[in-house]
């Protein structure tokens, strides 16, 4: 499952898919199969017959492919035919260490999260590899069935209460973070702009996890976005008033969501990071990043270009600011929106977007 490889799928029966449309299959394939997967460990486990169970890319693309073959045509209609399938295979078991140390980095697109995830992955112990945008639609969905009693019903039926499909959850996102690892590392690390509005979910699967929220004014993102093209679902980007108008709902969310974990625990767990601030102080920023994940300090992520020219360091040419992070750090463009948006949206500005004021933009 790569993102970053634009090609098309041939399925059984001659049915193709393409990119496009592949993405939330795939997230619906692979959710069933880890679901069935887990409900054969508990079953198997029951019986004492448990053996290991080897990822390999050959088997697991197999089982997606006949189950996104199966899904596309809506011939699944209960979780007895899931498991039908995935019971061609011997025995199961998926281990699932819950209390690993995962880092979540997000905040609202174009806020300097690829950057931040640069740097994280520039360290020695930390692994976080590309963007893949399965973690948040995952998490969507879950929160989707969550709200609807209908789901809800149905998969208490099916005996799969919320426990369950959490524990799956995490095998899915820790056998992601493996795959993206070169599996001598430490720390994993995921970048998803979305991860941090469901911070809740995320911690229920790690209660040990770290989030870092990317901060940056409304304005530079509203100019960043329109400019740049980023498509964001249900947001017309060439309107201006409309893209700050989202990031004031989504930045706020977000915070709230940092906010409320801290409050949980007597330690923080959410760390609010401020591009503007990494951009002018950098080391000072990111020394503190690091003493919130009391992980030690190495100074040669301040040269993290260098990294990525070793080639220790993967972009995904599907990530805007790819070409951005692969040099050296640097504020010529970081206030570049002042001069380049009108004047009439730039005086209306914190009228639609309150949190530029809250947040100390002026």
């Amino acid at each position: 499952l790569h993102s970053s490889k634009k090609k098309t799928y041939s399925c059984s029966m001659t049915l193709r898919i393409n990119r496009r449309h592949i993405v939330s299959m795939v997230c619906a394939g692979v959710f069933l199969f880890l679901i069935a997967t887990n409900l054969l460990c508990d079953k198997a486990s029951n019986d004492s017959k448990r053996e290991n169970l080897e990822f390999t890319e050959d088997l697991t693309m197999d089982l997606l492919t006949e189950l996104l073959n199966k899904l596309h045509k809506n011939e699944y209609t209960q979780d007895s035919d899931v498991i039908q399938l995935i019971e061609k295979v011997s025995d199961w078991k998926v281990e699932f260490d819950s209390r690993r140390q995962v880092i979540f980095v997000g905040g609202v697109p174009r806020s300097g999260t690829t950057l931040m995830r640069v740097l994280l992955d520039a360290h020695q112990n930390i692994s976080c590899g590309q963007e893949t945008r399965i973690i948040p639609r995952i998490l969507k969905m879950f929160s989707q069935w969550n709200k609807s009693s209908k789901e809800s019903q149905r998969l208490d039926e099916a005996s799969l209460d919320g426990g369950a499909l959490k524990r799956v959850m995490g095998v899915m996102f820790m056998q992601i973070f493996r795959e993206q690892s070169d599996g001598s590392t430490e720390h994993f690390c995921n970048k998803d702009p979305f991860n941090l509005a469901h911070i809740n979910d995320l911690e229920v699967i790690f209660p040990n996890a770290r989030f870092i929220l990317m901060i940056r004014d409304g304005r530079a993102v509203t100019h960043s976005i329109t400019t740049r093209g980023i498509t964001i679902s249900g947001i017309d980007i060439k309107d201006e008033k409309k893209v700050l108008g989202f990031w004031n709902t989504a930045c706020d969310n977000m915070i709230q969501e940092c906010s409320r974990i801290n409050r949980k625990h007597k330690q923080p767990q959410c760390l609010e990071v401020y591009y503007e601030q990494l951009i002018q102080d950098t080391e000072s920023e990111l020394i503190r990043v690091f003493k919130f994940l009391e992980i030690p300090w190495d100074s040669r992520i301040l040269h993290h270009e260098q990294i990525i020219g070793n080639g220790e360091i993967k972009l995904s040419k599907w990530e805007p600011s790819s070409k951005q992070v692969s040099k050296a750090i640097y504020n010529e463009s970081l206030y570049k929106w002042r001069s380049e948006l009108s004047p009439r949206f730039l005086a209306g500005a914190h009228a639609t977007a309150p949190l530029l004021t809250r947040l100390g933009y002026t």
